[in-house]
């Protein structure tokens, strides 16, 4: 809607605030302000009122007149020459002197004005016509001015020629309301904190006492129940249709309406101003021995007043008069009742219509309009006599005939009640709810305040202060979009001021918002690693490769209405989708690809009946990665440039898991039949993490790398997300600058002999000797034509606060040897 700034200033005092600076207030705390323009033209003085003293004939042209015309008392008139007829001696006219830019009536350029001779008699200055000031009309003469008009006065003030601010603000869908210079004014005044001067309530009361003195000629009815709440009629007699006066007609062409007449330019006017669509009908047109009914019985051609035929049936909203259709109720009048300039008596319509048959009706005919923009999105039942009156006044003002005075002389109403008693709507806000919302506090008579400027009625007792509670009466205008407390926080926030919110987690979000931050940690360090994300469906076909290793007990989540084969399926494991998006990549000619993913991978578990909370959903968050590469090309030393191995993938686990627990990898076991299909028997693991199973790593079985064209180097690896988030605790100690004192020993077993390396060293650790550091296996020896085999070992030792004495370790290696003897029967030990 465009909304001009010196129409608005009416509605509210804009004293102290640019055009600019009020767009951006609004589009931070009510609508988006799309742009700032201005109408008219840039005139510049001095443009003065003057007084034609005397008129004579130019010497030397038959077409031109050589004028004195006074522009200041005291002073000697100006000889001025001029080209127009319409000028006689005694008129007031605008008068440009030297040093004033107007307009050039035929180029509507620029137009300096400056002392020159026309025709060898000089002119010191130039009347203007109404085109030369900018202002539109069809006269071609000097303007001639009110006879009471000032000598000397300033023309641009005089005439308001100044260019007008004009905001051009988009509204939303559910405020209707906002589509009108009296609403835009309610958000102001709550942006600046300043009353609305008028809102015309009080024509309310006026319209019950105009009822009361007329006599109906003719009635209203609602026969489409539900559809229309209110509507009314006022018949308006002895009226002159002609062009509507110049600040009527120039207030509608800023807000982007045409001018059509008097009467018809009214009804628009009050539109824009109070946000109710009106329409008049020329009273000769209508059989008033009939009702005017809003009514959806109706079939048969109608013409609009866009001269287009319309096909209307029982699904269109109309306003019926006898057995025809005079409009499609909210969107457009028809051309045959139309106001036109032998109209001399018109019935005046203001309705309430029910906004989604409207909208229905207006998308069925396949029209829009502004009528139709402000019904859609909800009206005011309350302004429907305002409107009339608002109205009637601005008619009997502008349209009253010469030798009759316009007069009101009948109206009809109706109302559907069953739609009017669903108007009153009170709603309950804790303000302690507005700050586990919006995050900061708000007092009860802020929220008043606010409320109070936006037109609500509030109720605020010192017993609701003390529990911070405030009762809101809804105001009618706005009943299309508050119906509950949030909503109502909403209006607080946005007045308070969206940009003041502090950029700060909402109470209970804070766990979720520190998941998402760990999520964004792990991605990036797989990043680093020369990974690239991808990111796939959650749903998948029946035949993509999947396990169910991490989802025991499940069975796979099939959609009921799938969009194709190809999404019939929640994913069990993100494999799949990785080696797809693998085998588009290098059929792009890609050399090598290396993917990770995290996501959720989805299950079904049968419920159990003793549980009536379980819904039988399972859900894991996954890491899936892949790296696989066809490249064979080799740097200057001989090394391949991209390769893949089984290692890498364990290398970078081992680097996301670092500092969060103790990882190990274990051959997968024969058992784990959801990974036999996948995985190669020979190069796979397990990897266990703080003890429980993390997930698994491996090469691709050569049946799935084959299916997919995939190079036989193709490894994947699949973990649990969760216990990858957690923040790794690093610890920190002094270096330790104690002398060490190394014992080195070896262990021969026997033929056959069943004890691992693992078993030595678990034995060692539960002893827990004194200042041992480290063990390490230093040699593993078997002979070839033997099946024994034998170990050798080195036990660093080392204090942090002394020197370690020979002979307690000498002690400690003592009690070792021994408890390996009674641990381990089959081995035997050897010095150095």
């Amino acid at each position: 809607m465009k909304v001009p700034i010196e129409w608005l200033s009416e509605f509210i005092d804009l004293k102290n605030i640019t055009p600019e600076a009020l767009a951006e207030e609004i589009s931070l705390k009510a609508f988006e302000v799309e742009t700032v323009h201005y109408t008219g033209v840039k005139l510049t003085g001095p443009l003065m009122v003057g007084i034609i003293e005397e008129i004579q004939k130019h010497p030397n042209a038959d077409k031109l007149q050589v004028t004195k015309t006074r522009t200041e008392d005291g002073k000697e008139p100006l000889q001025i020459v001029c080209g127009a007829t319409n000028i006689k001696v005694g008129q007031k006219v605008p008068v440009a002197l030297p040093g004033a830019i107007v307009l050039n009536r035929k180029t509507n350029e620029e137009l300096p004005i400056k002392i020159g001779k026309i025709r060898d008699v000089e002119s010191c200055g130039m009347l203007c016509s109404a085109s030369e000031l900018g202002i539109e009309s069809e006269n071609e003469g000097i303007l001639i001015l009110d006879e009471k008009t000032d000598i000397g006065s300033n023309v641009i003030e005089l005439l308001n020629l100044q260019p007008k601010a004009v905001l051009d603000v988009e509204s939303r869908s559910n405020r209707g309301d906002a589509l009108c210079l009296l609403g835009i004014a309610r958000e102001v005044a709550a942006i600046l904190n300043r009353p609305v001067k008028k809102n015309y309530s009080a024509l309310a009361d006026k319209f019950a006492e105009l009822s009361k003195s007329l006599k109906p000629s003719f009635t209203a009815s609602i026969q489409a129940s539900g559809d229309c709440s209110k509507i009314g009629f006022l018949k308006i007699d002895n009226l002159k249709i002609q062009d509507s006066p110049t600040w009527l007609s120039e207030r509608l062409k800023q807000a982007g309406i045409s001018s059509i007449n008097n009467v018809v330019d009214v009804t628009n006017y009050v539109m824009l101003e109070l946000g109710q669509a009106m329409h008049a009908y020329d009273a000769s047109k209508l059989d008033l021995q009939q009702p005017i009914s809003v009514s959806k019985e109706y079939k048969g051609s109608f013409k609009g007043l866009d001269d287009k035929d319309y096909a209307l049936n029982e699904k269109h909203l109309l306003i019926i008069n006898g057995n025809k259709a005079l409009g499609i109720a909210g969107v457009m009048g028809g051309e045959e009742s139309s106001v036109k300039p032998s109209t001399t008596s018109i019935i005046l319509e203001a309705a309430c219509f029910k906004s989604s048959s409207v909208r229905a009706t207006s998308r069925s005919v396949g029209t829009t309009s502004e009528s139709s923009r402000r019904f859609e999105r909800g009206t005011d039942p309350n302004l429907v006599e305002v409107a009339l009156i608002r109205a009637l006044e601005l008619i009997l003002e502008n349209a009253q005939g010469e030798n009759a005075k316009g007069q009101v002389t009948s109206y009809a109403f109706a109302t559907d009640q069953a739609m009017l008693s669903d108007k009153s709507r009170k709603i309950e806000l804790n303000l302690g709810d507005f700050y586990k919302v919006i995050g900061h506090k708000l007092t009860a008579q802020n929220a008043e305040e606010i409320f109070q400027n936006l037109g609500f009625i509030t109720k605020l007792t010192e017993k609701n202060k003390e529990q911070e509670t405030i009762i809101v009466e809804v105001p009618s205008h706005r009943m299309s979009d508050i119906e509950r407390p949030i909503d109502l926080i909403e209006e607080l926030a946005r007045f308070s001021g969206l940009n003041k919110i502090d950029s700060k987690p909402l109470p209970g979000v804070s766990r979720l918002l520190a998941k998402d931050d760990s999520l964004n940690k792990l991605k990036i360090k797989l990043a680093e690693q020369g990974y690239l994300e991808n990111i796939s469906s959650s749903l998948t076909s029946a035949s993509t490769e999947k396990t169910n290793y991490f989802l025991k007990d499940t069975s796979s989540v099939n959609m009921l209405n799938p969009l194709s084969s190809e999404h019939s399926q929640l994913r069990t494991s993100l494999v799949g989708a990785l080696i797809k998006a693998t085998e588009t990549n290098l059929k792009r000619q890609a050399s090598s690809v290396k993917l990770f993913e995290i996501g959720k991978i989805y299950g079904f578990k049968a419920l159990d009946k003793t549980d009536p909370k379980q819904t039988g959903a399972i859900e894991e968050l996954v890491l899936g990665m892949i790296c696989s590469s066809r490249s064979k090309q080799q740097d200057w030393q001989g090394r391949l440039l991209s390769s893949s191995d089984f290692y890498e993938l364990k290398g970078i686990i081992e680097n996301i898991t670092n500092g969060l627990g103790r990882l190990e990898f274990k051959n997968l076991s024969e058992k784990e039949t959801s990974l036999n299909e996948l995985l190669h028997p020979n190069i796979s693991a397990e990897i266990i993490f703080n003890g429980r199973k993390l997930g698994y790593l491996g090469l691709l079985h050569p049946v799935v790398t084959k299916h997919y064209d995939l190079p036989a180097q193709t490894f994947v690896a699949e973990l649990l997300a969760e216990p990858l988030l957690k923040e790794a605790k690093q610890k920190f100690k002094a270096i330790n600058d104690q002398p060490l004192l190394i014992r080195e020993f070896t262990i021969d077993l026997l033929n056959n002999s069943q004890t691992t390396h693992k078993q030595i060293v678990d034995s060692i650790k539960k002893l827990k000797l004194n200042d041992l550091q480290e063990i390490d296996l230093i040699t593993l020896y078997k002979p070839k034509d033997k099946d024994a085999s034998s170990l050798s070992y080195r036990l660093i030792f080392q204090n942090t606060s002394g020197t370690v004495l020979g002979e307690k370790v000498n002690q400690e290696i003592k009690k070792l040897k021994e408890t390996l003897q009674k641990d381990f029967a089959d081995v035997s030990f050897r010095d150095g």
